[in-house]
């Protein structure tokens, strides 16, 4: 391709394609390095609160008990403002077995399906909520629900806290395993 021109001009044209072609690799090297720190970065602890946290929680426990009637898991959590002032809201805890065929869930407090939660166990926001009324404050509110558990099935894997405020929005919604 070169050969019809002078040594010297060859000798820099070759010495110009080399550099383009070491910066292009320096650049998709650097690009490279950016993209792959993004996806590992750490980020914000899952029970720390984010700068944009509202609630926060803490003590979230379940116990599965047996007795002759059947099965019942126990939840309990305790929930707070990272802000000064009370809130006034709503709270569902949802059980949840999403590998068990059919899914299984259950709700505290109990609900029929269709209102706020849908048939197949899942929350929908926007309604007006009819979940357990508390006011959070400052200070550390407790929250303890029961959900029946059939003797025999597959126990439930996750349990999801709703946080709804009284217009509907979904103020926090976050899954604890079990």
């Amino acid at each position: 391709m070169f050969a019809a021109l002078s040594p010297n001009t060859q000798r820099v044209l070759n010495s110009l394609a080399y550099t383009a072609l070491v910066a292009v690799v320096a650049g998709l090297g650097y690009l490279t390095f950016e993209v792959g720190s993004r996806k590992t970065a750490p980020g914000p602890v899952a029970d720390e609160p984010g700068p944009e946290a509202l609630i926060d929680v803490d003590a979230f426990s379940t116990r599965l008990v047996r007795t002759t009637e059947g099965e019942r898991l126990n939840m309990a959590l305790r929930l707070r403002l990272t802000r000064p002032g009370i809130l006034d809201c709503h709270v569902y805890l949802v059980a949840r077995n999403d590998r068990a065929t059919p899914k299984l869930w259950a709700v505290w407090p109990p609900e029929a399906a269709g209102s706020n939660v849908t048939g197949g166990g899942h929350f929908r926001g926007g309604a007006t909520p009819r979940g357990e009324p508390i006011s959070v404050g400052a200070g550390w509110t407790r929250v303890a629900g029961t959900v029946s558990h059939a003797t025999g099935r597959p126990p439930f894997e996750t349990v999801v806290l709703y946080v709804v405020a009284r217009n509907g929005q979904v103020l926090l919604a976050r899954p604890f395993p079990i």
